[in-house]
């Protein structure tokens, strides 16, 4: 008993430890809103030298302009999905787009129960669904995720004309 309690321990002292030490590493949200990724200056971006013509709305109501299109610096991602832009006015989290990774061909996965979050390649992903979704939604124009907050949706009741999926009940 006492050496199980004592694994026990060292197991809580080393997630503790985990947790602090990533806590120090820079990270970003992944942002299932964010129509594009965008960074803080001295988040890692890689600059290119070209100036951004993005302008943001932030949460708050306020319009923002990018400074700079950049690089994310996760050099395992397709360019595409490495694009972002530079904007000073964010004040404490860099964004990374979910859109931008699912349109570039990932598969971004939202494990339950403070499980973390992980970005798979989509010819590295084989999904098996047992039971039917509980949700199901579609991609809009912008480039944002959307679900219907109503039950038996079908196409007719979906007002966006460039929705990819067919919602059925």
């Amino acid at each position: 008993a006492r050496e199980q309690r004592y694994r026990e321990d060292r197991a809580r002292i080393e997630r503790v430890l985990a947790a602090r030490a990533a806590e120090q590493v820079p990270s970003a949200v992944i942002d299932s809103g964010a129509t594009s990724s965008f960074m803080r200056p001295g988040d890692g971006a890689i600059p290119t030298g070209e100036p951004s013509d993005k302008v943001v709305s932030m949460p708050d109501g306020h319009v923002v302009a990018a400074s700079e299109k950049a690089l994310l610096p996760m050099t395992k991602l397709r360019p595409a999905a490495r694009d972002a832009d530079i904007l000073p006015a964010l004040e404490h989290n860099s964004l990374i787009s979910v859109s931008k990774l699912a349109n570039a061909g990932y598969y971004t996965i939202f494990h339950p129960r403070g499980g973390g979050v992980t970005v798979h390649d989509e010819s590295d992903v084989k999904l098996t669904v047992t039971q039917d979704a509980v949700l199901r939604g579609w991609q809009d124009r912008s480039g944002l995720w959307r679900v219907p907050l109503a039950t038996n949706v079908t196409r007719s009741t979906v007002h966006d004309e460039d929705a990819e999926t067919i919602l059925v009940d």
